[in-house]
Parts: C-alpha cells; sequence; structure tokens
C-alpha cells in the first residue's frame, strides 16, 4: 500500500511511513495542521484506538483539526432485525461477529473479515478533552 501510495501521489509533497507501534513516535508534537482518518480506527481494537486518540490531539498544532470517524459500539445502535430486537444486548456483537463468520465460510471467495469496534460518544470526547483537544 505505501508503494502504490508513494507511486499516485509522486508529485505530491507527501511522505508515507509504516508505524507499527501503537502509538506515533515517527511524529514529532505540534507538526500537523490535520488530522484525518476515515474507516480505520473502527478495525482496531479500542485499547489501541485510545492511545491514538491522544496522539492525534498530540501531533496537532494548535488551531488544527483532527476528523476520524469512529462508530459508537452496536450496543448503542437500536438492533434493526427482528432477531436482534429479541436478543439481550450483550449478546448482539457476538451475535453480528458469529453471522459474518457464517457468511465467510460460505462464501470464501468473498471481502476479507475484519472486526468491528467503536468506543462510546462519552469516551470519545473525554479523551480528546483530557488532552487538551475541543469536540
Amino acid at each position: 500500500m505505501l508503494q502504490l501510495a508513494t507511486k499516485r501521489a509522486a508529485d505530491a509533497k507527501c511522505r508515507f511511513v509504516l508505524n507499527d507501534a501503537p502509538n506515533l513516535p515517527l511524529l514529532d508534537d505540534r507538526s500537523f495542521d490535520l488530522v484525518y482518518s476515515r474507516l480505520v480506527l473502527q478495525h482496531i481494537p479500542p485499547e489501541f484506538v485510545r492511545n491514538y486518540l491522544r496522539e492525534f490531539v498530540r501531533v496537532t498544532k494548535s488551531g488544527g483539526v483532527i476528523t476520524f470517524q469512529l462508530p459508537t459500539p452496536s450496543l448503542e445502535r437500536p438492533p434493526q432485525s427482528l432477531l436482534a430486537r429479541s436478543l439481550p444486548g450483550a449478546v448482539l456483537p457476538l451475535a453480528r461477529r458469529m453471522k459474518r463468520r457464517l457468511e465467510q465460510s460460505i462464501q470464501p471467495h468473498s471481502a476479507s473479515y475484519m472486526d468491528d469496534y467503536g468506543l462510546t460518544s462519552e469516551e470519545t470526547i473525554s479523551i480528546i478533552s483530557s488532552c487538551g483537544g475541543v469536540s
């Protein structure tokens, strides 16, 4: 992915780096005007997402903007199906994961399976605020 991004952005002033740490040690404090994440955080376990949110605030300049997409946990979303409405709330995430895995086993050549995670709105705002960010 890094090679493809570098090739596609050959004329742009971009630098692509691979980060394999639970934080962003390669990036300096207050060095970005914009931090943008879309369709990424929901696939990372919450303990790492919490770290990355703190890091987003750390690397963003004063007056900069952080924008990210992060779903709330499925327990906060109203269930759509009759079956989901009849299950106890704590069972919903497990039932959804089992359904996806079953679908994958039936259609093994379909898109790869990925876990979905989220944080509550309250926790997300609390993390951002505790680091000096404003929501």
